[in-house]
């Protein structure tokens, strides 16, 4: 247990606890009962009476929470009555709740004065003179708490930690001494006996310390963890290795010791035996799962400079599973470990069972979303962003996948609503909106809604000035429309620029450049296009045929445009230009 310097003030003191005018002794001569007002005229002169009503109203407001009012009332009964110790208390307890140290220890201070026997006004006054940074004078008040109350331990722990606030190290190891002696030993008494004596650079002492726990009950592993520990501060790491291996000798599947041993290893050189330790480290319920999803983690954290081990993650990461075979944090982390060393296949199976397990963890399913999503897996996205709307109405993203999904399907009208409950749910994230935007701008092209695709467009790139994909589609569909041609060149040359890779966005311009009739440089840029992509895009060699045609060169577009058929394109367009060898105008 810990003992720290704020304690635990009791209560309200009463006034009745020693500081009250204590009733006079009374003579009735006259028959009968007393009436209620008959005693109070007896018992208190009406200066007292009125005293004690201020008193009773001040601690009334303090209830209340009206703080000034009961200071000033406070104030008041100490004016009338300057002996009045309780009312000090309770005035220096304001004070001090409300930060006003000087003026808590100047009140507290006469309270003790006046009564220097009363417990709780010199645990306040020990208090207040800690706040106050007085901590030598702190000291001696402790001293005379434990005069009152000897029987409290805590106290005991507040006089040594004050030795220590005033660097006095020699007399806060003989005040946990004192605490032993009279208590008897503990393993936290004794883990601060032995921080000083470290601190002291008495490593043999500290030693002795953490061995009375070994000798006062042998039987327990995390004595003898303390011990090696120790060992492996001050450097003898061959001493702290003997000790772990002792303790894994009579308790093979402590943790610590394991989990040592494989830091040990590891510092060695021995990754092997390492990794060994650490599995069975995941192979043992006694240390939690979430100090083994932040090793795990480290995998992730580090994955640049952690590459080369990446088999030794995976090793870890199936005895994490086999461990936990129904744990939904278990299989988030193994997914999260796969996804970043690009296994995204795995990655995904295992965050579909994490939510079987415990679908209520958001993160995941947008770890779903975005994989689904980059693989182009649509109706693994529909199906778990329409799950999902359910599950986190006021979510934005499942809605925008939705859009996304379904948008694909071609189920425009349902894609619209999923994109625009979106977008009211995302009013502070302007990327997002942004990418909304442009998703509408989709949908509304294919519904020929051109005047809406088109706002939702610009919208989208006024959002988010970094957003090529809304520039690169806006150009494009402006391209096919053969409108604003100029503006689609400039959008795109802007989306090149922030994706300078992105063989699809040099298509686009290309095919700009084709409208335009610059024909030279729209064949550059095809031919970069078709450098940078993987070549499976039919579009790119279609657009390549028809831009080699107006340059003359027949023979090589006809090539061309039957590449786009064999890679999949079978429009009568594209079959006529074959026919026929030439662009129908």
């Amino acid at each position: 247990m810990k003992y720290g310097l704020i304690l635990l003030i009791i209560c309200h003191l009463l006034t009745s606890q020693g500081q009250q005018k204590q009733p006079k002794e009374k003579t009735v001569k006259s028959k009968g009962a007393i009436s209620k007002n008959q005693t109070e005229d007896l018992d208190h002169t009406p200066e007292e009476s009125r005293n004690e009503r201020i008193f009773i109203d001040a601690q009334r407001m303090k209830m209340l929470g009206q703080y000034q009012g009961a200071i000033d009332l406070l104030e008041e009964s100490i004016r009338l009555d300057p002996s009045n110790s309780a009312a000090m208390f309770e005035l220096a307890r304001l004070f001090y709740a409300s930060k006003q140290d000087d003026k808590a220890l100047t009140n507290i201070a006469q309270a003790v004065k006046l009564n220097p026997d009363n417990l709780w006004y010199n645990l306040v006054y020990a208090q207040v003179l800690v706040a106050n940074n007085q901590d030598k004078i702190a000291i001696t008040v402790y001293d005379k708490i434990l005069q009152l109350e000897p029987r409290e331990i805590s106290y005991y722990y507040d006089i040594a930690q004050l030795y220590e606030r005033t660097d006095q190290f020699n007399e806060a190891i003989a005040q946990y001494n004192h605490i032993e002696e009279l208590f008897g030993i503990d393993d936290y008494l004794i883990s601060q006996k032995e921080r000083l004596y470290l601190n002291l650079k008495k490593t043999d002492q500290a030693v002795e310390e953490v061995q009375k726990l070994i000798q006062s009950d042998s039987s327990n592993p995390d004595y003898y963890n303390m011990l090696a520990e120790l060992y492996m501060g001050i450097s003898k790491i061959d001493k702290a290795t003997e000790i772990y291996q002792s303790i894994l000798v009579r308790f093979p599947d402590y943790p610590n010791a394991l989990l040592a041993m494989a830091d040990i290893s590891y510092q060695r050189g021995e990754k092997k035996i390492a990794i060994d330790y650490t599995v069975k480290t995941f192979s043992n319920k006694d240390m939690s799962i979430d100090s083994k999803i932040k090793i795990l983690y480290q995998y992730i954290q580090f994955s640049d400079a952690k590459k080369s081990e990446v088999n030794d993650a995976y090793r870890l990461a199936d005895a994490l599973i086999a461990t936990y075979p129904t744990d939904a944090k278990a299989f988030a982390i193994y997914a999260d470990l796969y996804h970043t060393f690009d296994q995204d296949s795995i990655a995904l199976l295992n965050y579909k069972k994490s939510i079987s397990f415990k679908n209520d963890i958001f993160s995941v399913w947008q770890q779903i979303f975005f994989i689904s999503s980059d693989r182009e897996d649509y109706t693994t996205l529909k199906t778990y962003a329409d799950k999902a709307v359910e599950l986190f109405p006021n979510r934005a993203l499942p809605y925008f996948f939705s859009g996304v999904a379904n948008t694909h399907y071609k189920i425009y009208d349902t894609a619209i609503i999923a994109y625009q409950t979106a977008f009211k749910m995302s009013v502070t994230d302007h990327k997002l909106q942004a990418q909304i935007l442009s998703g509408l701008g989709d949908a509304y092209h294919e519904l020929k809604l051109n005047t809406l695709s088109d706002s939702c467009y610009e919208g989208a790139i006024k959002l988010d000035p970094t957003n090529a994909y809304a520039m690169n589609n806006y150009s494009y569909y402006l391209s096919l429309r053969n409108e604003y041609l100029e503006k689609a060149k400039e959008y795109s040359a802007m989306s090149n620029n922030i994706e300078k890779t992105n063989a699809s966005y040099m298509d686009t311009y290309a095919w700009i450049l084709f409208q335009l009739k610059e024909y030279k440089s729209a064949k550059d840029w095809q031919e970069k296009a078709l450098r940078n992509s993987d070549l499976s895009d039919p579009v790119m060699f279609d657009h390549y045929g028809d831009i080699l045609y107006r340059l003359g060169d027949v023979e090589n577009a006809v090539k061309s445009w039957l590449k786009a058929k064999e890679k999949g394109e079978n429009s009568s367009v594209l079959n006529k230009k074959i026919a026929e060898k030439k662009i129908n105008e």
